[in-house]
């Protein structure tokens, strides 16, 4: 029995939802990484290391770290098993998805806290404050947002 491509035919939106998908995935896993090496260094004491153990913010940063790079590798996964249409493991795509929304909405207003806290600061880095906020803008807002866009446009295609 031949097996027939079920995207052959897909409309346009769904290829490029496929592919947002799929780089999403790959920069989930380059995420994973840098939240396990960010997780690290937090521990090692060196001259840079400017971690404040007394402020609750910095500390839940660390410890969500760990769990961040899991959930990063478990959707980067399951949106390649999405892509290439494997049945049983693509069901964490659509978790993924979903929560992606809501992490990128917490991501969004920590962010934003931190990037006021960071500048109204007495003796406040106000470009080392702005640098951070960018990078977390890139590091979550982009990569989870180029995956949610190509989850939800290929959403209804796939049936999820």
């Amino acid at each position: 029995m031949e097996k027939t491509d079920f995207f052959a035919n897909a409309p346009t939106k769904i290829k490029v939802g496929r592919a947002l998908v799929l780089i999403g995935s790959i920069l989930f896993f380059i995420m994973a990484v840098g939240r396990l090496i960010e997780f690290i260094l937090a521990f090692v004491p060196y001259e840079g290391n400017e971690m404040d153990w007394s402020d609750a913010y910095s500390i839940f940063e660390v410890i969500a770290n760990p769990f961040l790079a899991v959930f990063f590798v478990i959707g980067g996964i399951g949106g390649i098993c999405y892509v290439i249409d494997k049945h049983r493991i693509k069901v964490f795509a659509s978790l993924a998805g979903v929560i992606m929304l809501v992490v990128i909405v917490v991501a969004t207003v920590l962010m934003f806290r931190n990037l006021i806290k960071s500048c109204l600061a007495p003796d406040a880095n106000v470009g080392k404050a702005w640098l951070d906020f960018f990078l977390d803008f890139i590091g979550i807002q982009f990569s989870g947002g180029i995956y949610f866009i190509g989850w939800f446009m290929t959403k209804d295609y796939t049936g999820d």
